[in-house]
């Protein structure tokens, strides 16, 4: 089950800017799904793209067991073969399974289907297509969803307020009852173990390159507060991508801060630390990013 928190309070972006995130060099990086142990483990490689624009046949991809694509594939209007050749091109993977999320770049995607006709009828060689859903694999629990708020002439896009600015349109998520994204980002259910969004949380590589922050204010207290899952793969922002780390015990300030905003101050047992690998998996013209998931 997942869990809410109502955008009847604002923060600014500036309460945030101390947020420490860690650059990860580690090659690939390492996650495990309980405290690590002396005996033997299972492994699951994933290799994370994201905002590919039609280009996917470009990639060079490593050998890996599950592909997650955060969406993307396509690009602006995104006419039918361009989603026909992404298609193709996924059935030529050999990837035991291939995990797909789309972006607000992917109009040719009907969104008057549901996600189990999408699937079949146009992306019936992924082995998974997420939109506000989920999958288990091997005991890793993984949750997609595809929403964002700006860009309203765009696919997948709770807003729907032509004549604003960017800045108009961002700023609407602080408010109560402005958009849908409140209620796409609370089903995520709070035991996700690996969440894949397009868009970023703000203040997690998400700045642009004119300086602006363009990530999900509620998608990072979803992130911080409730679901805190061991991995976030996103994309959207193609400015900076790669891999950061967050650090719960580096961060106190910052979620004593939100707990305070949102009123949860004092409320419930205090929890242990935690870390999040966030992945902004937007190289189109790059390298794909790996990290391998250890289980039992």
């Amino acid at each position: 089950m997942g869990g809410s928190y109502s955008s009847n309070v604002q923060f600014r972006h500036n309460h945030l800017e101390e947020l420490v995130l860690s650059s990860t060099k580690l090659d690939p990086p390492s996650i495990h799904s309980e405290k690590e142990n002396s005996g033997s483990r299972k492994k699951l490689r994933f290799v994370c793209i994201s905002d590919t624009h039609t280009r996917h046949s470009e990639l060079d991809l490593p050998q890996g067991d599950v592909l997650i694509h955060s969406g993307d594939f396509l690009k602006a209007p995104s006419p039918s073969h361009q989603l026909n050749s992404f298609n193709e091109w996924l059935g030529t993977l050999s990837f035991t399974y291939k995990i797909v999320v789309c972006g607000n770049h992917d109009k040719a995607v009907p969104l008057h289907l549901s996600p189990d006709e999408i699937k079949e009828k146009f992306l019936f060689n992924c082995t998974h297509y997420l939109q506000d859903s989920g999958v288990e694999i091997e005991g890793i629990k993984i949750w997609g969803s595809p929403w964002h708020i700006r860009r309203p002439l765009l696919a997948f896009t709770t807003a729907n307020h032509c004549g604003l600015t960017e800045e108009e349109v961002g700023n609407l998520e602080e408010m109560e009852g402005s958009s849908k994204i409140e209620s796409h980002f609370n089903s995520i259910p709070n035991d996700t173990d690996i969440l894949i969004t397009h868009v970023p949380p703000i203040c997690v590589r998400d700045t642009n390159n004119k300086g602006k922050p363009n990530g999900s204010r509620h998608l990072l207290v979803t992130d911080l507060l409730r679901v805190k899952p061991k991995v976030h793969v996103f994309g959207h922002n193609h400015d900076q991508p790669g891999i950061s780390l967050f650090q719960s015990n580096q961060n106190q300030k910052i979620l004593d801060h939100l707990k305070e905003v949102y009123g949860l101050s004092g409320k419930g047992e205090e929890e242990g630390d935690f870390e999040i690998l966030y992945i902004n998996a937007s190289q189109p013209y790059g390298h794909p990013i790996v990290f391998d998931y250890y289980y039992d």
